[in-house]
């Protein structure tokens, strides 16, 4: 749940939410005073972009968690052989899987959101990167589990060069994944 207690606020001040649903378009949803919106962070990936002003005006906004029996199962969590197929992204697309495979596959987006959260010129900012990639290290020392983070990415709309020179591996296994998920 996340409200804004913003005044004043004007379009060009920044600010919005945006909806990234798992290899969807993302959607940018600006903010409005006393707006609550409520998100199923396991279904749907969002971040908030920063805001601009000329007159260094702040923005308040909080966030809430709620945590439930019905989240973040074993099921939702772990990905399984069963998953590395097209028939799979429906599933991904309402599992909390999806967080971390979101972090290979869309990484330019997660550093520039990571970049807008801490400011790309704070003490924390080096750490951030570190901590948020450090789960996918596992993720790649999978040949399969490479060619199909590999297959989701450029079926999101293309690769980062450095996630690129990341995930390079035998192209019999892409080729192979191709052949599974199209």
């Amino acid at each position: 749940m996340a409200v804004d207690l913003t005044e004043d606020r004007t379009p060009e001040g920044g600010g919005e939410s945006q909806l990234m649903p798992f290899l969807g378009p993302c959607t940018s949803v600006p903010p409005k005073l006393c707006t609550l919106a409520f998100l199923k962070p396991d279904v749907i990936l969002h971040r908030g972009r920063p805001v601009f002003s000329h007159r260094r005006k702040a923005r308040y906004c909080f966030t809430m968690w709620f945590d439930g029996r019905l989240t973040s199962s074993d099921d939702d969590l772990f990905l399984k052989a069963q998953h590395l197929y097209k028939g799979a992204v429906p599933f991904l697309r309402r599992s909390a899987v999806q967080r971390i495979l979101s972090r290979a596959v869309c990484e330019a987006g997660h550093a520039e959101s990571l970049a807008d959260c801490f400011g790309a010129d704070t003490a924390a900012f080096p750490v951030s990167p570190q901590e948020h990639h450090a789960p996918l290290r596992p993720l790649f020392k999978h040949e399969k589990l490479r060619a199909f983070l590999t297959v989701l990415a450029e079926r999101r709309g293309g690769l980062g060069s450095e996630r690129g020179e990341r995930v390079k591996m035998g192209m019999g296994a892409v080729e192979e994944m191709n052949d599974t998920f199209s």
